[in-house]
Parts: structure tokens; C-alpha cells; sequence
């Protein structure tokens, strides 16, 4: 009677026969509250457990100026993405990966064996980037004020709530294209950066993508996100490649020295992502139990998880065309040029020659990557070519050069006197080129031909880094979703292995077209008429 009195006092709600029974659901409700908390609270790290540790750290973000101040001597490895470091942890090359807290609560749900330490440190701010221009205050402008309205509103605390503390399966949004009556917003991102950006069902979705779609809705602009790597975004924004960046940038003054900041979204702290088998403090030791699945079990999930679910095959069918795309089209133009460039240098072309030299210097004085860097963000910063036709330009001029080398040594394998003997038949100079020295110097340059192809399709390799989603930057999203090596590795190398063999058997058949034994005796024959 006395609990009963204390409780109609503070509200009255237990009157009646049923108060036991609100009783019991309200202790239910708060004992869940409580289990909800403490599940979402991280454990402590002890963070001088970590000292002289092997600790990795994502190239560009704020951890990595931090992680030496964090911990007493740490063996720091760097990490273009975040997949790469989940899967070195997850196969013992790291004892941790030092990140942003909510996109390590993110791993620590999806892949198994991993679990978030908190390193204590005080949360931060984090929003979007814009260019210090005119266009880039005024897109600042509207986003601020999108923002605040979005937030009064009460959506924004509903789509974090979906994307940063929601299961998986309410993680949906519209992903349909915006009409862009005001035009185009280009937005750079690092995919894969969950739950921020993130690929699902062979879209772009997360927290920050769904919020950059209702700013564009909102302002009648069409959002075009653009895939690239974390370090390289706000190199991106300040050149003016892309009008914003996301993918919940901390707010620093290092950083505002090159770009603006928006208002802030949210705030982001720090975590420590581990492994549980690593006798961390405040975490229970693992033990095995039950049996380990067997290798077909092993391989057909495996299978499974890299292509069909999400339709991911149709991501690695995108890829492998791109990679395809930009290989055949820089062979084609690079044979072309280099071929335009030979003729015009063979007999002294002063002009030509200075011309080749110098790109020549150029080219090979800077590593592939750097030079496709320098086009996509420094000479073509402010058009509006895509990162796929900026590498078809760049191949093309490196392919370029190799036809020209290619030729000269061909032509200085066949002997002076085939040209001498054609002089002496009436031949002029490109006649005689074009039907007696060039099919003898061909036969020599082939198989050089074909392998210069083949290392020109393994270079595409690097194209991810100027926004190209080609088949090995397909393969790193498909490992951020996995958290599996294997499987997406895999798919890769036989990709690259496909791709290989149609090169080379076009080579062939070129091969085969300019072999002089394989010509009907009535060319042969034909000549050319003598004056």
C-alpha cells in the first residue's frame, strides 16, 4: 500500500487493478533504457597499452596528426581507406586502427571479430567543405540556412538517428535523380567512409549523402557525387574540381587555411577499433566455440557476399568496363599520336623533337599517379572533363611515347640498305617507309607492342584517385562492405586476367594483318609506280 501511495503521488498513473502489471512494464522499459545505454557506450581504452604499438591511420584525417600525441611511440602505418586498414587488422598486420568513432561503430557491427574501444578524447565538430570563391559562398550560404531549417524541423536528428544508431535494414533512401533546374552540385566523397557515404545496392547512401540530397532538393540543384579518396578531396575543393566535400570532415584551423567549413551537422570523437582476441583491458577474453564452417561453406558465402548480394556483380561488370574503356581508347589514340609524332621526327624535325623531349623529360621525371593528379586537379581543375576522360588523355600521352620510342628502335633493326635499295628504285622517302621499312620494323616491335599494352592495362590501377570507378576501385568498396580480402581481391585479378587476354588477342590479330608472309603475292607484287 505504502509503494502504491508513493506512486499515485507522482502521477497516478498505478490506480486500479492493473498496477502491478504497469509496474512491471515500466521497470521492463527502464531496464531496457538502461541495456540500450550501456550497449552504447564504449569500453575505456587504456591508452599506454597501445604504446610502441603497430597502430594504422587513414591518410588525411585528423587522427593522423594526432596519433603521435595520443600514444608514446607508436609504429604508425598509413592507409589510403579505410578497408585496407580493416582488413590489416583483421589479418594481424595492425594491433589498431585510430579513427572517427562513429565510422568505427559502423566496422565493429558488420565485420566479425572486431570491437571499439574509447580513447576518452573530447568529440569534435564536423560538416562539409566548400571552395573560397564566389560560388563556393554562395552554395555555403544556402547549405547554412538549409541546415538550420532542417534541423528546427526535427529531420536532421531523424536521419542520424537512422544511419548512426539504426539496424541495417532501415538504412534506405531515395537515390532517384534530382531534375537540377539550378544546375549541378559536384560533391566529393570517399565511398566507403560508412555510415557516411557508403555503396548499397549499387548506390551512393549514408548519413551525409541522404542530407546533401535534401539541401539539392531543396535548392533545385542535381547532386553528382564523386568517388575518391579521402586525402585527395580537399585538394579537389580548393582547385575547384569539386564545389563541395563530404565525408564528415573534423573543422580545423589547418584546414580552413584552403577551404570553408559549413555549419556543423553533428560531432564525431575518436575510437580505437581492435581486435577481440586481443587481450585489450575491459575486453573479455574470446573463446572458440562451435564448429568452423567447412571450405565449400567458406567459399560459396564468400561468393555470395561479393557478388549477389546488393547486385555487387554489376558493380564489378562497371569497373571491368571503364578499365576496359580507358585501356582500348589510350592504345588507340596513343598509336595514333605516336605514330603522327615518329613521322614528323624521323628525318630532324627540330620543333617535333624539342616537343617530344621535353614531355618526354616530363612524363618519365614523375611517377604515373602524380602526373594523372596534375591533369585531373591542376590542368583541368575548371573544366568539366571527367576523371575517365582525363585518364583516356593521360594514357594516351604516356602510350604515346612508347609507340614513338618503339618505332625508332624498330626502324634502327631493319638495315640501311632495304631504304637504300628502295631509294635506288624510285621509292620516295614515306614510300619507302610505309611499305618497306615499316612492315620489317613492325615484326621486330610486336611482342613489345603487346607487352607495353598489357603494362598499359595494369596501370589503369591507379585511376581511383581522380574519381574513376574503375574494377580495382570496385574491388576497394566491395572489401569496405565485406570486410573480406579474399573474395574481392580475387574478382579483381581474374578481372584484370580477362581483360589481359583480349588485349593480347588483339595484338595477335594486328600481328597477323602486318606480317609480310601472310600478304597475297598480287600486293606484294603491286609495287608502287616508278618515275
Amino acid at each position: 500500500m505504502k509503494m502504491r501511495k508513493d506512486l499515485n503521488i507522482r502521477g497516478g498513473i498505478f490506480r486500479g487493478k492493473a498496477s502491478m502489471k504497469r509496474i512491471l512494464a515500466v521497470v521492463l522499459l527502464l531496464l531496457m533504457m538502461a541495456a540500450a545505454a550501456s550497449a552504447s557506450e564504449l569500453p575505456k581504452a587504456e591508452l599506454t597499452e597501445f604504446d610502441g604499438k603497430r597502430i594504422g591511420v587513414q591518410t588525411g584525417s585528423i587522427e593522423e596528426a594526432k596519433v603521435s600525441e595520443t600514444f608514446r611511440d607508436p609504429e604508425i602505418t598509413y592507409y589510403a581507406a579505410f578497408p585496407d586498414a580493416i582488413v590489416a587488422l583483421q589479418t594481424g598486420k595492425l594491433d589498431a586502427f585510430y579513427a572517427e568513432d562513429n565510422g568505427l561503430r559502423f566496422v565493429a557491427g558488420n565485420a566479425e571479430g572486431l570491437t571499439v574501444l574509447d580513447t576518452g578524447e573530447e568529440g569534435y565538430d564536423i560538416a562539409p567543405i566548400f571552395q573560397k570563391s564566389e560560388r563556393g559562398d554562395l552554395l555555403r550560404g544556402q547549405y547554412n540556412a538549409f541546415l538550420k531549417e532542417f534541423r528546427e524541423s526535427g529531420k536532421l536528428d531523424e536521419i542520424a538517428r537512422k544511419w548512426i544508431d539504426g539496424p541495417e535494414e532501415i538504412r534506405v533512401m531515395d537515390t532517384s535523380a534530382l531534375p537540377g533546374e539550378n544546375g549541378v552540385i559536384t560533391v566529393a566523397v570517399e565511398v566507403g567512409y560508412a555510415p557516411y557515404e557508403y555503396m548499397k545496392d549499387g548506390e551512393v547512401v549514408g548519413f551525409e549523402a541522404e542530407l546533401l540530397r535534401e539541401f539539392c532538393k531543396a535548392y533545385g540543384y542535381r547532386l553528382d557525387i564523386r568517388n575518391t579518396t579521402f586525402d585527395s578531396i580537399i585538394v579537389g575543393v580548393y582547385t575547384g574540381k569539386f564545389d563541395m566535400g563530404a565525408s564528415a570532415f573534423s573543422i580545423t584551423e589547418e584546414r580552413k587555411r584552403s577551404v570553408n567549413f559549413g555549419d556543423a551537422f553533428g560531432r564525431a570523437g575518436e575510437g580505437i577499433l581492435v581486435r577481440l582476441d586481443g587481450g585489450w583491458t575491459g575486453l573479455p577474453l574470446q573463446e572458440t566455440t562451435g564448429e568452423k564452417a567447412g571450405f565449400t561453406e567458406t567459399v560459396l558465402a564468400g561468393l555470395r557476399r561479393t557478388f549477389a548480394e546488393e547486385d555487387r556483380w554489376k558493380l564489378f561488370a562497371s569497373g571491368i568496363g571503364i578499365t576496359f574503356l580507358i585501356t582500348v581508347l589510350s592504345v588507340l589514340f596513343g598509336t595514333a599520336a605516336g605514330f603522327g609524332l615518329y613521322l614528323l621526327c624521323r628525318n630532324g624535325n627540330k620543333a617535333a623533337n624539342a616537343l617530344v623531349k621535353a614531355v618526354n623529360w616530363l612524363i618519365t621525371g614523375m611517377p604515373l599517379v602524380v602526373f594523372l593528379m596534375v591533369l585531373f586537379y591542376v590542368v583541368f581543375a575548371r573544366s568539366t572533363l571527367s576523371g575517365t576522360a582525363v585518364a583516356i588523355i593521360g594514357f594516351t600521352v604516356v602510350f604515346a611515347l612508347t609507340v614513338f620510342h618503339l618505332l625508332r628502335s624498330g626502324e634502327d633493326a631493319v638495315s640501311i640498305g632495304q631504304k637504300e635499295a628502295a631509294y635506288a628504285l624510285g621509292y620516295s622517302d614515306m614510300d619507302a617507309f610505309m611499305r618497306i621499312i615499316l612492315p620489317q620494323a613492325a615484326m621486330h616491335i610486336l611482342p613489345s607492342y603487346q607487352g607495353e599494352v598489357i603494362s598499359l592495362l595494369k596501370a589503369t590501377a591507379v585511376v581511383g584517385y581522380i574519381t574513376v570507378m574503375d574494377v580495382t576501385r570496385i574491388g576497394d568498396i566491395i572489401r569496405g562492405r565485406t570486410y573480406d580480402a579474399i573474395f574481392p581481391l580475387l574478382a579483381v585479378v581474374i578481372a584484370y586476367f580477362l581483360l589481359a587476354a583480349v588485349c593480347k588477342a588483339g595484338v595477335r590479330l594486328l600481328a597477323r594483318k602486318v606480317n609480310t608472309k601472310n600478304r597475297p603475292r598480287a600486293e606484294i607484287m603491286k609495287g608502287v609506280e616508278i618515275r
